[in-house]
């Protein structure tokens, strides 16, 4: 396993299985296991050394690796880019997030058919299901990529 963070220590990536980019919520000495000014890292100290993420395995984001900072910018300036790209996510968004069951009809056709189980509506009330794919399809509209952050409930 490879784990590679950027210079501020707030992204890293883990080489391991199909690999991820995490997103890290301590700055680079706490991420190192040295926090400074006498405060303790929560957490293990690193085992294996921190690479800068000037390697073969990281991709930089354009020329200058500003690449989402810039179509920001491109955005900016052009009001109808950013109401054709929001308009893209939402009607990718349609009405949500919707589950259920595949059955095949007299023909062989594959019908859905939407189910609703308390369970399943609870944990998406909890978790805000549907604020998570407006976002993740905002991202892909914007920049061709989505930028998924999982945070564990208390009781995981």
């Amino acid at each position: 396993m490879r784990t590679v963070v950027n210079e501020e220590g707030t992204f890293g990536y883990v080489s391991s299985g199909a690999g991820a980019i995490v997103k890290l919520n301590l700055p680079r000495a706490a991420s190192t296991g040295t926090a400074g000014k006498g405060a303790e890292a929560p957490g293990a100290v690193a085992t294996t050394p921190v690479v800068k993420a000037k390697s073969e395995e990281v991709a930089l984001w354009g020329d200058d690796n500003f690449f989402p900072q810039n179509v920001m910018k491109d955005v900016e300036r052009n009001e109808v880019l950013s109401d054709t790209l929001s308009w893209k996510a939402c009607a990718w968004y349609g009405s949500g997030v919707i589950y259920g069951y595949v059955e095949l009809d007299e023909q062989g056709n594959e019908v859905f058919i939407r189910k609703q189980d308390p369970e399943v509506e609870a944990f998406f009330r909890r978790s805000n299901v549907n604020r998570y794919a407006l976002e993740v399809l905002t991202d892909i509209s914007f920049f061709a990529n989505a930028f998924p952050e999982h945070i564990l409930s208390k009781n995981r």
